[in-house]
Parts: C-alpha cells; structure tokens; sequence
C-alpha cells in the first residue's frame, strides 16, 4: 500500500510540472498604455 501511495505523488507531481512548464511557453504581446490612451515607452511585462 505504502508503495502505492508513493507511486501516485510521483505521478502526481511529474504531471504538476509539466502543467508548469506549459503554462510558461504562453507568448504575450501588446501595447501598455496610460490612462490617456498613449503607449508607455519602456515598458515591460513580467
């Protein structure tokens, strides 16, 4: 049984990580304006 359960947090965890790792392949793109509507020049987003 204690096999059992350690087996399944393996899985468990392997397919936390890949739900990870494919969350961060995710591309975003755009413009960040001000409240005025003007782009920000320099601006990143993290």
């Amino acid at each position: 049984m204690k096999k059992t359960t350690q087996r399944l947090l393996l899985f468990l965890m392997l397919v936390f990580c890949a739900a990870i790792s494919e969350a961060q392949q995710k591309i975003v793109s755009g413009t960040v304006k001000d409240n005025k509507g003007a782009p920000v020049i320099g601006a990143s987003i993290l």
